[in-house]
């Protein structure tokens, strides 16, 4: 019982961890797209 609640944890934190990538990438990516907008425009 107890390795299986260990295992539904452990499987949490590792779908967190790809969010977090996933956002931070994203973040990354869309300052990229307004240093990029900005550049145009200028």
């Amino acid at each position: 019982m107890f390795a299986w609640i260990g295992g539904f944890r452990a499987g949490l934190t590792r779908a967190n961890v790809t969010g977090y990538v996933i956002e931070a990438i994203g973040r990354r990516l869309q300052a990229v797209d307004e240093a990029l907008c900005r550049e145009e425009a200028a």
